[in-house]
């Protein structure tokens, strides 16, 4: 059996990028696939209560799982596929009595991403990868460590918890999404704010996206996004690189929109070079038919933008969904910290030489990254002191 193509680098190769439409501060670029196929399509399955609780092991219905993950989860993505390239009806296009609305204020799932059927699969989008997030190296030391406190030892991290902010907080991003207008064989966005990027999302079929577009405003987006939102900035027109093309005639028509295509094409990809430029390490969570459900993360570099994900891939390698979201430079840090921990076996001091740095410095870090539980308060507090002098 060959292996399963993953994903090593986010690339839109495969697409067209149509020119952007621009509302206030927000840059909204529309991906076009002119060819798909019917056998992997995608369904939103609402969800009305105010809070989602979802067991991560244990058996379903386990009264007491071990880890559990909680959030705002305004809705599930559920997958349908065939493995013989017939075309499948995409989940809630079907004829069936609508179910009872729930009364709870809070939701119980089993797992991420679960099977529901032979051909059906439900996951929580976004969540999936920012669960993946948080349970980086989340086991903690596997060596005793005279430095750490008992109840990392025994327990390993314990809670872990990140922010971000729904998109309905981003200032224009509900005006952008509600004005804009959707291409015929448009299958994805590009949402950037003040000019960064701050989500791709791509779906497999036009009438997929058409369905999921509204869904947007209800995702959640990076730190960055905000804060870029409540800036005054309106994000500029592109320039169309005309000045030189002169019509004289009907020919020079063609060659003045072949430029003005090139150039828009050239001018939005730099926009994206800092999610398009760094690899990513992919992890498989289920198997679809001839399509891979991964999720993955950058290399949590300091020096460049750092984004986390998920999608799902064909076996040719081709993506049929993705969907990304901008880490912090903090979510960043403390993702980078423990990658670096774990690497030298949550040691100190060779954690600390691997950064240049002395082992009070380190554990200063760690403590400013939120950290500063994993470790005896003595020790924190003796190295607060002698690096504050």
């Amino acid at each position: 059996m060959q292996p399963k193509p993953m994903l090593n680098k986010i690339s839109l190769d495969q697409f067209e990028l149509a020119p952007s439409q621009v509302w206030g501060n927000v840059r909204l670029i529309p991906i076009i696939r002119k060819s798909y196929q019917e056998d992997l399509r995608l369904g939103i399955q609402q969800y009305d209560e105010d809070m989602t609780l979802v067991a991560l092991d244990g058996k379903p219905g386990a009264k007491f799982p071990s880890s559990m993950y909680c959030s705002y989860v305004p809705h599930g993505v559920v997958a349908r596929w065939s493995t013989d390239n017939t075309s499948v009806v995409p989940y809630g296009c079907e004829l069936e009595k609508a179910g009872k609305k729930s009364n709870s204020r809070i939701r119980v799932e089993h797992r991420m991403a679960k099977r529901e059927g032979d051909r059906q699969l439900r996951f929580l989008p976004l969540h999936l990868a920012m669960e993946g997030f948080l349970s980086l190296c989340f086991g903690g030391p596997d060596v005793a460590w005279s430095e750490y406190s008992s109840s990392v030892l025994r327990h390993g991290l314990g809670a872990r918890y990140e922010r971000s902010i729904r998109g309905r907080q981003t200032r224009d991003l509900e005006d952008a999404l509600r004005v804009f207008e959707i291409h015929e064989h448009q299958v994805g966005v590009v949402i950037l704010v003040a000019d960064a990027p701050a989500s791709i999302f791509i779906v497999p079929h036009p009438s997929d996206y058409r369905l999921m577009h509204k869904g947007l405003i209800e995702d959640f987006y990076g730190e960055l996004i905000f804060y870029n939102g409540q800036s005054l900035y309106d994000a500029p027109d592109l320039d169309l690189g005309l000045e030189d093309v002169k019509v004289n005639q009907l020919e020079d028509l063609d060659k003045l929109l072949n430029v003005a295509r090139n150039s828009y094409s050239k001018q939005q990809k730099d926009l994206l070079r800092g999610i398009l430029s760094p690899k990513v390490e992919s992890k498989l969570v289920n198997q679809l038919g001839p399509f891979t459900l991964q999720r993955f993360t950058t290399d949590l570099s300091n020096d460049q933008e750092n984004f986390i994900g998920e999608a799902l891939i064909r076996d040719d390698g081709q993506i049929e969904y993705l969907k990304t979201y901008q880490l912090s430079r903090s979510q960043a840090k403390r993702g980078f910290l423990l990658k670096s921990l774990a690497k030298n076996g949550w040691n100190l001091e060779d954690t600390a030489a691997s950064f240049g740095c002395s082992q009070n410095e380190l554990i200063k870090r760690m403590d400013n990254a939120g950290f500063g539980y994993f470790l005896k308060q003595h020790i924190l507090d003796a190295a607060i002191k002698k690096v504050s002098r």
